[in-house]
């Protein structure tokens, strides 16, 4: 029973002594020569990052789908809700928010009365205007302390890439 090709055997030498063995296999892939020794560092670093970059593009997805998931079973995101009427503690709470948002987006908000009577439709302008307040807040050295909060939001947001999962859990 023969297990080598001779296709397999031409591309090889035995050297003199009979154990050195010489040929394409030697060169390095395809004949090439072998690789600079720094090029194992810098290769070593490049497929870490590599994999950095996809755990945390891995955990950011999952940790969104999470967020939608939440989002629906809270009936909104936690902004929205602190802006209804329906869902305060204190209206009066709920009245000063939407003049600050008022103040900061130039866009009218809903009255308890207006919410009342379009429920949905008020929430999809609370999302709206929350967003708009969001980007207008992104510049990062004018408002660094949003810029910390929106960073650590995403960093717990996304904990699938360490296997955990998000309480679906509220407090106000």
């Amino acid at each position: 029973m023969d297990l080598v090709d001779e296709q397999d055997v031409a591309l090889l030498e035995v050297g003199q002594d009979g154990g050195e063995v010489r040929g394409a296999l030697q060169r390095g892939t395809a004949g090439l020569p072998p690789p600079p020794a720094w090029w194992k560092a810098v290769s070593g670093l490049g497929v870490s990052a590599g994999g950095i970059y996809l755990m945390t593009h891995v955990g950011r997805t999952f940790g969104r789908r999470q967020q939608e998931e939440l989002f629906r079973l809270w009936e909104g995101a936690p902004t929205a809700a602190l802006l209804r009427f329906r869902d305060a503690e204190t209206p009066e709470k709920v009245e000063w928010l939407h003049r600050e948002v008022e103040g900061a987006t130039g866009k009218r908000l809903p009255t308890r009365e207006d919410e009342m009577q379009d429920p949905v439709g008020t929430d999809a302008l609370y999302d709206a205007v929350v967003a708009r307040l969001r980007e207008m807040r992104r510049d990062k050295r004018r408002y660094p302390l949003i810029f910390a909060e929106n960073c650590s939001y995403g960093f717990r947001r996304n904990p699938s890439v360490c296997g955990r999962s998000v309480s679906a859990s509220r407090s106000r």
